[in-house]
């Protein structure tokens, strides 16, 4: 790339354009935030598929119950929710629970957020007929 220096006008020619190094250096720098928020992305990414895997895959039966804790925000009140498997799926309390029904969708809404949850509690259910016998 052809850079003419016109000392006078602090411009470039770049390419037949009249550019002010002013306009370079918020070009460069936007291009730098790019960067680092791709880094920061690319980590918290990171971190939020470690959770998902750390909570494995559903070996849960029928009619089993977990329970978990999720903030929306760092210093947010902490809300309590709870799931059952029932019918092969996955169905949760809250005002998003219809969006809820496998298995990777929990897992989703576990670990997204700003808050991402990281344990759960596993729930002991009894069936009716099993307490009849």
């Amino acid at each position: 790339m052809y850079v003419d220096w016109d000392k006078t006008s602090n411009e470039k020619e770049i390419m037949g354009f009249n550019v002010a190094e002013n306009d370079l250096t918020a070009l460069a720098d936007i291009e730098v935030r790019k960067e680092l928020l791709k880094k920061v992305q690319d980590r918290l990414v990171a971190e939020k598929m470690a959770i998902a895997d750390a909570l494995g895959e559903d070996t849960f039966s029928e009619g089993e119950v977990i329970t978990f804790k999720k903030k929306f925000q760092k210093d947010g009140i902490s809300y309590s929710f709870a799931a059952i498997k029932a019918g092969g799926k996955w169905y949760a309390t809250g005002s998003n629970s219809t969006s809820i029904n496998s298995w990777e969708e929990l897992v989703t809404f576990l670990v997204t957020g700003n808050i991402p949850t990281t344990s759960f509690t596993k729930m002991v259910h009894v069936n009716e007929q099993e307490e009849e016998a």
